[in-house]
């Protein structure tokens, strides 16, 4: 394991248990105003002490699925099926942030923007670090998930290996791989394509040699 990867992997730790430090603190604040809140709007008892888990539970759970998608490396593609599974737990998410936004700042009996903007902190402090956490643990799954993803090609890129082959047939025999101008004149592709197509010649003249 490289230094740089070691590196990455703490910093993504610390990371985590900052954003589960701060989650932590603001539920333990967002339930005390929506408890609060219960209290004021006629709820007693047991309601009032579980109606800040209605809100609470349902921003966990989204979160918790978002948090999935970004450990599988999710990536949205043309079918609905996967915007589906995007959607659905960043609505629900979506959905407890804003409640939790509208009840903390509603309990608030002093209605000016210093106090009001106080209130607002724990709900959006939660949302803001796992937005930033889901986003650089889905970067670093995908580069990690990289080298696996060059030695097979996807369907799409088949084709243009099947013409590399033909047009570079005997410099690719050479254990040679043509370079990214060469590939773009010779298949007539653009830089991102003629990338892929670099990168998985590569990899296969790399096994073909080993």
């Amino acid at each position: 394991m490289s230094a740089r990867t070691i590196a990455r992997t703490v910093t993504v730790a610390l990371m985590g248990v900052a954003v589960l430090v701060a989650t932590g603190d603001g539920f333990a604040q967002s339930y005390a105003g929506l408890y609060g809140w219960a209290t004021e709007h006629g709820l007693h008892g047991w309601k009032a002490q579980s109606f800040p888990l209605m809100v609470d539970l349902f921003i966990g759970v989204g979160e918790l699925g978002l948090f999935l998608l970004a450990i599988d490396g999710h990536r949205l593609r043309r079918s609905l099926m996967s915007w589906l599974d995007l959607i659905v737990p960043a609505a629900v998410a979506a959905s407890g942030w804003c409640a939790s936004l509208v009840f903390n700042v509603g309990h608030v009996e002093v209605h000016d923007f210093a106090t009001q903007a106080t209130a607002a902190v724990p709900p959006l402090a939660s949302m803001v670090g796992l937005l930033v956490l889901l986003r650089t643990l889905h970067r670093y799954v995908a580069l990690s998930s990289e080298p696996l993803a060059r030695t097979t090609a996807p369907v799409e890129i088949e084709p243009y290996l099947t013409r590399a082959r033909d047009v570079f047939g005997e410099q690719l025999a050479g254990g040679e791989v043509p370079s990214l101008r060469r590939l773009k004149a010779g298949l007539r592709i653009g830089q991102p394509r003629a990338k892929e197509v670099h990168a998985h010649l590569t990899a296969l003249t790399g096994q073909a040699r080993s």
